[in-house]
């Protein structure tokens, strides 16, 4: 969507990450992305974003061990140091004229984003990504021609640095980079790009990076609900409408594969047949339906999620390229309550998780179609007192949907898609209830603030959960006291036995 690690620390003392730092090139085989197990994109346009070291250690405790980022956050890549994570990075889209026109900014970014955690016992980069979804046709080809000079001078300044046999070069397409797409053997990418497609496959082919594409059956669902069925999407479901491909004779039981398939005929046609391709982003979202979409919510997320990870892990490939796990990552960790909805509604609720860490529905992250295997929650996060604001008995409904239209209008920060109709909270749209669901959202978001369980006098603070019926009041986080704790174990690293390594990496972020 446009929205879609490393070694320990050896006894060497404050010098290990120069002594180490030539020694950290590592051949990789000509399919470099390891397709065993599933990522997870980690996105964080929220308003009370968790903190980094909070899911890392969320990330470790569910034994996921690649993530992808959407930039190089300086507070996430420092608590990604010494956690064995595989990462990817991304160069956003408003730097690639930059890093295209200028190859010092290139080199600067990779020095400063890339470069400095490579020590041993620093982040493990695998990729950096150069753009999220460049070439969407709705950006009107403003990154078509310098797209391929950005990449190339981000693998020039990866090579300047001696990291390039480590840390791979890629960029995150949208599956809209076709021009024709079905049948698969028929596929090709557009025309507007194709030049720019031919020079940027080649850099992959020859460095050994792999192809990634954003794939999202729930937009095909979404968007075109007369021509796709329930069968055609998700993959544990039969599907009478199997097709054969004329040119290959080849059949297809889902859009997953059609479209991994076309992929591969396009890359065919630019005459990189053996390219290896993995998925940047797939995923379903879990609530904000809104009148015209009836498929986001937990149910139909918890379907889609299991079943395309087991697809992918299973080895079981796709018609074209059969007998091959799919690598690939999940959109998204965490829900995402401040991402425009200007796609859709339910833009905010890709995340396995809420936006607090804790669990959605069950999921399997090894492939293995455990129904009953569940999640770990997030640890260590801070919450406010366990008390809620709701619609206070009796007050007048004209004051109460006046203070409603306050509290989702405008940009008040709350996340109000959970009380569109057909959503979680919409309780047949009855007006005390939705309001509640609202208010509390307010005052959660304002620290509990007494002041904010006002709205003239139409609300007030209860101590029993208002929750129900699959709806969650949610309980803010208390973000002070768990920066607080951060800094509380910071001072004790540094004072361990372990200070000189800490203070040099101290020295080293600084």
């Amino acid at each position: 969507m446009m929205y879609c690690s490393s070694k320990h620390l050896v006894g060497l003392g404050c010098l290990a990450p120069f002594l180490f730092q030539s020694f950290l090139l590592v051949l990789v085989s000509a399919e470099s992305f390891d397709a065993s197990s599933i990522g997870v994109c980690w996105g964080r346009v929220a308003w009370q974003p968790l903190a980094p070291r909070i899911v890392v250690k969320l990330l470790q405790d569910n034994k996921i061990n690649k993530v992808k980022l959407f930039n190089a956050d300086p507070h996430v890549m420092k608590a990604l140091v010494g956690s064995k994570l595989e990462v990817t990075v991304m160069v956003a889209n408003e730097l690639l004229n930059d890093m295209a026109m200028n190859p010092k900014k290139a080199q600067d970014w990779v020095d400063y984003n890339v470069k400095r955690y490579a020590f041993p016992g620093g982040v493990d980069i695998r990729y950096v990504s150069v753009g999220n979804e460049p070439f969407l046709r709705w950006d009107n080809g403003e990154y078509n021609l310098v797209l391929a000079p950005a990449v190339q001078n981000i693998y020039d300044a990866l090579k300047a640095d001696g990291l390039d046999h480590k840390v791979k070069v890629t960029v995150a397409f949208n599956a809209d980079v076709m021009g024709t797409s079905y049948p698969p053997s028929k596929a090709s990418f557009r025309q507007d790009i194709a030049n720019q497609m031919r020079r940027i496959v080649s850099l992959f082919s020859e460095t050994g990076a792999p192809f990634s594409v954003n794939i999202y059956p729930f937009l095909n669902l979404y968007q075109q609900p007369g021509v796709f069925t329930m069968g055609d999407i998700f993959l544990d479901r039969p599907n009478e409408r199997n097709f054969t491909d004329p040119g290959t004779g080849l059949v297809y039981t889902n859009v997953f594969d059609s479209t991994h398939d076309a992929i591969l005929t396009a890359l065919s046609r630019l005459g990189f047949p053996d390219l290896q391709v993995i998925i940047g982003e797939i995923g379903w979202p879990s609530d904000g339906q809104g009148s015209l979409n009836p498929y986001a919510n937990n149910a139909y997320a918890q379907e889609f999620n299991n079943a395309i990870i087991q697809h992918m892990l299973s080895g079981s490939g796709t018609p074209l390229r059969p007998g091959k796990q799919i690598g690939g990552f999940i959109f998204g960790l965490l829900d995402e309550d401040m991402k425009s909805t200007l796609p859709g509604t339910f833009e905010r609720h890709w995340g396995i998780f809420r936006a607090d860490g804790t669990v959605k529905y069950n999921l399997d992250l090894t492939g293995k179609g455990d129904a009953n295997a569940q999640l770990v929650p997030a640890r260590d996060v801070a919450f406010f007192s366990k008390q809620w604001c709701v619609v206070k008995q009796g007050a007048n409904p004209t004051n109460v949907a006046a203070a409603l239209t306050y509290v989702c209008g405008g940009d008040k920060s709350v996340d109000c898609t959970p009380i569109l109709p057909g959503s979680s909270c919409y309780f047949n749209n009855k007006l005390e209830d939705v309001a509640s669901y609202a208010f509390n959202s307010y005052y959660q978001l304002q620290n509990q603030s007494q002041a904010s369980c006002d709205f003239g006098g139409s609300a007030r603070i209860v101590g029993t959960d208002p929750s129900k019926d699959g709806c969650i009041f949610f309980i803010g986080m208390d973000q002070a006291s768990m920066l607080k704790a951060s800094r509380r174990l910071w001072n004790t690293l540094t004072h361990t036995a372990l200070g000189c390594a800490m203070a040099m990496l101290l020295i080293w972020f600084l």
